[in-house]
């Protein structure tokens, strides 16, 4: 797109000049021009120019009033201003409105030119930082609903190391949960329409849409976010501050019960919901997750047509626990698949501690091993016969010590020593998968050199990015793509020669060089010399 140009100057040999200059070289055109400071401000408002080439002397309004103006109503529109003579004040002013540029006349085109080139790059420059800012803001406006979703899913599976952490994350995506409850829905309960008819994608957006809509309703100041997990549909519902505590779980009790006949009639289903006590932060949120599902499996014992119940009754007395939820399991899982076998201890570590009954401590350890051996037995398909049977005694030995357990100290004792061996185990397995691959990638390079290779071929070959194809070869050659390709070639180029049965020219072609010259001078950088003289030695 062209930048406009608008000129502003009462000689006209002048302005006819400046409208003459050879606009389009820049990727410019002269919009319009005027002979007055007045009309000159009518055309920038109706035009919105890109640059102002203004003189400072001018009828009816100056030079410098006019520019005032123009950057008050367009701040990124740059002005030149025009002056018969150089004079410090005018400088000053002209520095204060925004004026960046300004020539003397009478104007030398050269110096004209070298102004327009920078002020068209100035503008170019901030038009494309600009085009990105909005481009990457859409993004973020697209991607929004699920950056939310996951923050609030951290917060109700216990998915953070610091509370610090969270609450910042929270408070970036301005989002306030300092008087929350959590309602928990399951299906229960004999079904008309068997769940696997019916899609469930759909499933989870009606039931989540449907509910969140009647947790709205009439409470337009309140804030609902719905997240689901393996076993049913979590809802928080955020109240402003002011609300009683009494009013919030009426009114949570009553949404769930309209939420729960709405589902009925629409899909034909039974939801049952447990609703928590209140959090007073986002921090607490994971007490209330477990605490609305507990209240959700007593509503579900209770009646399997579906009910509300409240964590409250169920639970009068504060019981102190700590179980450990879905998420932090996950959490755990995924540091030791990585290989991250301390950073997985020091979560679980975070976790357990916290736990005061030993029995849920024994059931959780007992748990998360079981789920360990589970999760990363694909990996073990790639251990030697000696190997499988030393990481299933360890665990095997593991289990039986946290059964035989009776304090918090020999039961985790026993619990870190597996997590850590699990954790070096995956470590070990990467290193050697990855040297697996980089041997494939060096071997592909040696028996296919002669072809057009490249960084792209190869990450569409082995289904890996172009970056990490370089990681690779990196860790198993010390050198990179590029490198490993030219030394091969380069190896070969030489073996050709010293056998002399073909021309330089063909050697060349034959180990993937298509431009003669070019080969001639990576040949030089390799050998000190070129393969003509090469050949001779």
């Amino acid at each position: 797109m062209k930048l406009k140009v608008l000129i502003l100057d009462d000689e006209f040999i002048i302005r006819e000049g400046l409208c003459v200059f050879p606009w389009e070289s820049y990727g410019c055109e002269v919009v319009g021009s005027a002979e007055d400071g007045e009309e000159g401000l009518r055309l920038a408002k109706t035009l919105h120019p890109d640059i102002l080439l203004s003189d400072i002397k001018m009828p009816e309004m100056d030079g410098l009033e006019v520019s005032e103006k123009v950057k008050s109503a367009f701040p990124e529109t740059e002005i030149v201003l025009l002056t018969g003579y150089d004079d410090f004040e005018f400088a000053q002013q002209a520095l204060r409105i925004g004026v960046a540029e300004y020539l003397l006349k009478p104007i030398d085109f050269k110096e004209l030119e070298a102004v327009v080139e920078k002020i068209c790059g100035r503008i170019r420059k901030h038009q494309k930082q600009k085009t990105d800012y909005d481009l990457l803001k859409e993004q973020y406006r697209k991607a929004r609903p699920q950056i939310v979703s996951k923050a609030i899913s951290d917060a109700l599976f216990g998915i953070y190391e610091e509370k610090e952490e969270l609450l910042e994350n929270l408070k970036n995506l301005r989002i306030r949960l300092d008087c929350s409850y959590v309602a928990y829905a399951r299906i229960v309960g004999d079904v008309e329409i068997p769940e696997e008819n019916l899609d469930q994608s759909l499933l989870k957006f009606i039931i989540c849409n449907v509910c969140e809509e009647i947790f709205r309703t009439d409470r337009e100041e309140l804030r609902v976010f719905s997240v689901t997990d393996t076993m049913g549909y979590c809802f928080v519902i955020s109240y402003p501050e002011y609300f009683a505590e009494e009013d919030c779980m009426a009114h949570c009790e009553a949404a769930c019960e309209t939420a729960r006949k709405k589902i009925r009639e629409i899909l034909r289903k039974n939801l049952s919901f447990g609703i928590s006590n209140r959090s007073q932060n986002a921090c607490e949120l994971n007490l209330a997750y477990r605490e609305a599902m507990e209240a959700c499996e007593e509503s579900s014992f209770v009646d399997d047509t579906g009910n509300v119940t409240k964590y409250r009754d169920i639970n009068c007395v504060q019981r102190n626990i700590r179980s450990m939820t879905d998420g932090e399991k996950r959490r755990i899982l995924s540091e030791l698949a990585r290989g991250n076998g301390e950073t997985a201890l020091r979560f679980a570590n975070r976790i357990f501690e916290k736990c005061e009954d030993i029995d849920i401590l024994r059931y959780d350890s007992m748990e998360l091993l079981t789920q360990c051996m589970r999760y990363l037995s694909v990996d073990k398909r790639e251990l030697s016969g000696e190997q499988r049977v030393e990481n299933d005694a360890v665990f095997l030995e593991t289990m039986e010590q946290i059964m035989n357990s009776r304090n918090r100290k020999t039961l985790l004792q026993a619990l870190r020593k597996a997590l850590l061996y699990g954790g070096n185990q995956q470590l070990d397995l990467h290193v050697s998968r990855n040297q697996k691959i980089g041997e494939e990638i060096e071997a592909y390079i040696r028996e296919n050199y002669a072809n057009d290779l490249s960084l792209d071929s190869l990450a569409e070959q082995f289904r890996i990015s172009k970056t990490y194809v370089n990681r690779l070869l990196k860790n198993h050659t010390g050198k990179s793509f590029l490198e490993t390709l030219t030394d091969i070639r380069m190896a070969k180029a030489k073996s050709l020669i010293q056998e002399g049965e073909y021309k330089v020219y063909e050697i060349a072609e034959m180990v993937g060089y298509r431009d003669f010259s070019y080969f001639i001078r990576v040949f030089k950088k390799k050998y000190g010399t070129t393969p003509n003289n090469y050949k001779k030695i």
